[in-house]
């Protein structure tokens, strides 16, 4: 161990119960030290605080730190990518966010807590001691105890030893504490079976990087996986890969994910392990769309900014998604929503299964674009509070012959679903107060997703990325069986390749049949290759079979958005 480090462990050691009696005096914390295999990388105790509220409520957080996995992502006067010991940056965590008991908006105030800190290096989920040495170098290094799995066990035993069972138990995995908490939400439920166990993962929806697969196993996580009957598939995505095995173990469990768009620490880590950087956004929006098509109860939520993780932030309070705030979207989305069987969720996802959208376009009245954004959020308000079973995307027109106007839809319905909607009366009254007394009405299409066409359903897992670029075909008649087979290769060429697209062919709204093609893009930066862009190869070929193309770029209006229960 070098001099530095032994210094700064002992200035530390010194410092560690001033911290501790601090933040136990502030936010009634003690300590509970487990002892036995637990530690952290460089055999230093290692220690986890609990909170204490309502005793069968509780609240149990993984934190996160990155990961170690060579000498220079472990070693501390290298390039440490981890965490390396319990020191006061853990303890700074457990004040604000999800920890804050006087905000009537949190809703975990009153539940009992209990913080894991994370020293380990292995996502929470190591079990073997690992010595790592330079290229060349046949003796010394450095050892890390990847114990990650062992500490978690005394968490799980302390759990199990309360004298009150809990009744509802929610694990939020932080970064690196997101990987692991399916499998500890899985482990939780089979440890309380009487408990209802939710699992939100906090910033790691985009951790899809192939070399994750090759650290699991370094660390032993895959033998580990096998040994508690959740063996992750040998090929596919691992993370995606634990969601399932933890659902097959636990089929009832509410699993959740919460990502930041262009999260800048996962791009650095991207980077570091040799994957693309600019993959983020398009990692989040695979990986959601895998774990919806999967057999399991998730909920995925996107916060657009680059910030990396927001649990124990403030921020989680404050933060806006579909028209409300986060802490209320996941209160109702997750902590009150109960995971159906296996057999109802498959009739669910059959019966809720729609390709409609219905698109509506608005234009603000002169000087009135202010008044219209907040006539629209009351809308919002209004069908939030009659609980509209329809969801509602907005964007604004930022590019195109439609510039400056304001769209809104529902997508991925029946059409019933319209003859169905909440209090159609209501609404429109509603809508000629707060909507078009300050916009007028321009344009209303309706449209049916044409899967074989496209390659990805993003408006409909209600998934859009920060800006759309839309082109409208209108078509000869005659044409439209050649259109559709010239387009059908096409989709199967793309699939997985460039920008996501999805193609609606016209119902009604319009002269002759039309398709609307929407890509999906993070940014302008995306349209830099041509060949990335699918409009291009959609309409290469076409000819004369097309009598008009006309496109427009839509920017996508999160705080514009509502998203029913």
């Amino acid at each position: 161990m070098s001099v530095k480090r032994s210094f700064v462990r002992l200035v530390w050691a010194c410092l560690t119960p001033v911290v501790a009696a601090a933040g136990a005096q502030g936010h009634e914390w003690h300590t509970v030290a487990p002892g036995g295999r637990t530690r952290c990388a460089f055999d230093t105790p290692f220690e986890f605080w609990v909170s204490q509220a309502d005793p069968a409520r509780i609240v149990v957080y993984l934190q996160g730190g990155g990961a170690c996995w060579d000498l220079d992502s472990c070693d501390p006067d290298r390039r440490a990518a981890f965490d390396t010991w319990i020191d006061s940056t853990d303890y700074s965590q457990r004040r604000h966010g999800v920890f804050d008991r006087a905000s009537a908006a949190n809703p975990f105030r009153d539940q009992t807590f209990v913080f894991v800190p994370y020293c380990t290096g292995d996502l929470h989920l190591g079990t073997r001691i690992a010595t790592y040495r330079a290229t060349g170098d046949s003796t010394g290094g450095l050892t890390i105890h990847h114990a990650g799995y062992h500490n978690l066990r005394a968490v799980l035993a302390y759990l199990k030893s309360r004298p009150v069972s809990p009744t509802r138990v929610t694990v939020i995995g932080a970064s690196a504490g997101s990987v692991a908490s399916p499998v500890f939400a899985a482990e939780l439920g089979a440890l309380l079976p009487a408990a209802d166990v939710k699992q939100i993962g906090d910033g790691g929806g985009a951790f899809r990087a192939p070399a994750i697969r090759t650290l699991l196993g370094r660390w032993g996580v895959d033998s580990l996986l096998a040994s508690l009957g959740m063996p992750i598939p040998a090929t596919g995505d691992p993370i995606v890969g634990l969601y399932r095995a933890a659902a097959a173990r636990q089929p009832r469990i509410r699993f959740a994910q919460v990502s930041t768009s262009s999260d800048a620490v996962v791009a650095a880590w991207l980077r570091r392990v040799g994957d693309d950087p600019g993959r983020v956004s398009a990692y989040i929006d695979q990986t959601y769309t895998e774990l919806r098509s999967a057999p399991l109860c998730f909920s995925g939520f996107v916060l657009p900014g680059a910030e990396h993780t927001i649990f124990w932030r403030p921020e989680f309070l404050t933060a806006r998604i579909g028209g409300r705030s986060l802490a209320e979207a996941i209160d109702r989305e997750v902590l009150r929503r109960p995971c159906p069987s296996e057999t109802s969720q498959r009739e669910a996802r059959s019966l809720d299964r729609g390709d409609a959208a219905f698109l509506f376009a608005y234009r603000a009245k002169p000087d009135m674009d202010a008044a219209f954004a907040e006539g629209y959020r009351r809308h919002l308000d209004w069908h939030a509070q009659r609980g509209d079973s329809l969801s509602w995307l907005a964007w604004t027109v930022i590019d195109g012959p439609n510039l400056g106007t304001f769209v809104d839809g529902a997508f991925g319905i029946r059409f019933k679903a319209f003859d169905d909607r909440v209090d159609p009366r209501g609404d429109a009254e509603d809508g000629a107060r707060n909507v078009t007394a300050f916009a007028n009405p321009t344009s209303r299409g309706v449209y049916r997703l044409r899967r074989d066409l496209g390659t990805a359903a993003r408006l409909e897992a209600g998934r859009p990325a920060a800006m759309q670029k839309v082109v409208r075909l209108t078509i000869r008649p005659e044409s439209v069986r050649s259109i559709e087979n010239a387009l059908r290769p096409v989709a199967s060429r793309r699939r997985g390749r460039g920008l996501g697209y999805a193609v609606y062919e016209r119902v009604s709204g319009g002269d002759g049949p039309a398709l609307m093609l929407i890509a999906q893009l993070a940014a302008w930066a995306d349209l830099e290759d041509p060949d990335a862009d699918p409009s291009r190869a959609v309409i290469t070929g076409l000819g004369s079979a097309v009598v008009r193309v006309e496109s427009e770029i839509w920017s996508y209006r999160p705080e514009l958005t509502y998203f029913s229960k």
